[in-house]
């Protein structure tokens, strides 16, 4: 559905419980860095306690849907540049 049901539904708030939250068990994200890409070179690496996701949302053209895990909040975002350097998590699609 989306990250904003998600944490609705475990709880997790945009401060540091929910930065915890999230990496716990059972989503277990981590803090993965990013990098940006402009004019074909990569740039703006990062391996600090942070970490950005795409979704499979994408509201027009260039833009994309995002997960930020900071280090003490999170925020979901939206219209980020696909040209950002972001990560992606496979999730299995379980049907009940």
């Amino acid at each position: 559905k989306s990250w904003s049901y998600l944490f609705t539904t475990y709880g997790y708030g945009d401060n540091e419980s929910g930065n915890h939250g999230v990496r716990s068990y059972p989503l277990s994200y981590i803090y993965s860095g990013m990098g940006t890409w402009q004019t074909g070179m990569l740039y703006n690496q990062s391996t600090n306690k942070g970490s950005f996701y795409w979704s499979a949302t994408i509201i027009h053209g260039t833009s994309v849907n995002t997960l930020k895990i900071y280090e003490k909040y999170l925020k979901v975002a939206n219209s980020n540049n696909k040209r950002n350097g972001y990560n992606l998590r496979c999730v299995i699609k379980i049907s009940i």
